[in-house]
Order: C-alpha cells, then structure tokens, then sequence
C-alpha cells in the first residue's frame, strides 16, 4: 500500500502582475513567512518555487509544498492565511500525492 501524503500546487492567481518578478508580487513577503512557520510547526516538511525569485514567471505553476500530513482539508485551512492568496497573488491546487 503507497504512503500517502498531501501537495500543494503553488499557481499564479487572478491579481499575478506579468510585468513584476516573483519577488516583488503583492504579498510575498507574507507568503514566505507563513511556509516559514508551516515548515518550524512541522505541517509541512518542504516548500520551494520552480524558478528563482529574480526571474519572470512563465507558465502557471510557480512552486510546490509537500505537507506531513494526508489530510487534505487540515491543508487546505493552513493554507488559508497565505496572505498572497488573499491579495489574490497566488493560488492553490491541493492534492493527494501517492509515493
């Protein structure tokens, strides 16, 4: 039987400025903070983007975090304080992930 654990997908969202790189996006700053505390209060065991924060997005899918636990609702509510989910900088498919 496969460990299971859960993923999230870390995408643009509907307020993602083209024209400005990863780290000068709205709210990222509080973003950063938040995968911080997650990864100390170990709810999340890594987290990390797929290009560098000096570079322009291409694509949808900006990074991912790998949660310690398989539960997808409690992952779903750590995620909701992001503040760059709520400026609408970012957004979240969360998924199961089958190893």
């Amino acid at each position: 039987m496969p460990e299971v654990k859960t993923v999230a997908l870390v995408l643009r969202g509907p307020s993602w400025r083209n024209d400005l790189i990863m780290r000068d996006q709205a709210e990222i700053g509080g973003h950063l903070r938040l995968m911080v505390r997650l990864l100390h209060e170990g709810v999340i065991e890594a987290a990390g983007p797929f290009f560098m924060p000096d570079e322009y997005l291409e694509g949808d899918a900006l990074g991912l975090v790998v949660f310690a636990l398989a539960d997808l609702a409690t992952a779903k509510r750590a995620l909701e304080d992001d503040p760059a989910r709520s400026a609408g900088t970012i957004a979240y498919k969360v998924l199961p992930w089958y190893r």
